[in-house]
């Protein structure tokens, strides 16, 4: 039996219809083969390489810290650099000044004359003197401070005292020993030794010179040029010059020259043997005496006058040598 519907079916456009469908069908396939193609080519990334976002921020702040840290260590650095050589160069201008000082006081020192070395000295001892003088002043205030002791006086006889011109002995009693000074020999060669400097007068007007050491003992003395002019120099003539001797000193080799008083009472003593040589009737002792030894001065005084010699005292302050002038005194003798 024939089917009477199949005109239907057939009828036109339909194909065309069924071809679009199946083409769109096709494209949807194959896009999703390409699609799925290309998820497998993509590798996996495991979950252990990519780390948290808060550790990667820590680790650049860290970052950030150091390289800051750096800056500040490299200016403290740079800081430090500059006041070292700063001060080094304060340094090397301080050594500097100080040597041109030095430089300028040796100058200036090599640059003084005689007169003005004798007068640098001269102040020296003035300023020790003046310090001596205040030890002084506080051992007396201390010394009255004390309670009084019974002091008994020992006279001797021949209290009236008389100036002396024939031979004199000189000693010098500090620290309770008692030393010989050799004046005569000291000053024959200080009459050699000025002989023999007076050229340098020519060119100066003082010379200071030294003698000695003579049985420990030294002298210093001071020549003068002095300018003088009779009745002539107003009618034009010649002005004369003279030299003279201003001032000299005796000067102890050794800080404690001389024996201890004990010894020298004895009969083997310097002194003894000194005194041996010398007229008791013809011969003054005179003996130059500091603060420290008065009370053994007046036992040497009376072993001495038991001898039979006249005894001339010479009070020193601590500090000051024996010295002596045209201008100064004679000794005077009990």
């Amino acid at each position: 039996m024939r089917r009477t519907g199949s005109t239907a079916i057939d009828e036109p456009g339909q194909d065309s219809f069924l071809d679009v469908v199946a083409n769109m069908v096709g494209i949807l396939i194959i896009l999703v083969m390409v699609v799925g193609v290309r998820a497998g080519d993509t590798p996996d990334v495991p979950a252990s390489i990519s780390a948290p976002e808060h550790q990667q921020h820590q680790l650049e702040r860290e970052a950030i810290s150091l390289r800051s840290d750096v800056a500040e260590l490299d200016l403290k650095s740079t800081e430090i650099r500059r006041t070292i050589e700063q001060r080094r160069s304060d340094r090397d201008l301080l050594a500097t000044i100080i040597e041109k000082i030095r430089q300028d006081l040796e100058a200036q020192r090599g640059q003084l004359d005689t007169a003005g070395q004798a007068r640098y000295e001269l102040a020296v001892r003035l300023e020790r003197s003046r310090r001596e003088l205040a030890d002084l002043d506080s051992a007396r205030a201390a010394e009255q401070a004390r309670p009084s002791e019974k002091v008994i006086v020992q006279s001797l006889p021949t209290p009236i005292s008389k100036t002396v011109h024939g031979d004199e002995l000189h000693l010098r009693l500090q620290g309770d020993r008692v030393a010989v000074v050799p004046m005569e020999e000291l000053i024959r060669e200080f009459r050699t030794d000025a002989e023999n400097n007076l050229w340098k007068l020519k060119d100066q007007d003082e010379i200071l010179e030294t003698v000695g050491p003579i049985a420990g003992f030294r002298m210093r003395y001071l020549l003068g040029r002095f300018d003088v002019s009779g009745q002539q120099a107003l009618e034009g003539a010649r002005v004369a010059s003279v030299v003279q001797l201003v001032r000299f000193e005796i000067l102890p080799v050794a800080e404690e020259t001389g024996e201890p008083i004990d010894l020298a009472l004895s009969e083997s003593s310097q002194l003894r043997e000194e005194l041996r040589s010398l007229n008791p009737r013809r011969t003054t002792i005179t003996v130059w005496t500091y603060p420290d030894s008065f009370s053994t001065f007046r036992r040497l005084k009376a072993e001495l006058y038991a001898l039979g010699y006249a005894t001339a005292a010479r009070p020193l302050p601590i500090g000051q040598p024996i010295s002596g002038s045209p201008e100064g005194s004679r000794s005077a003798a009990q």
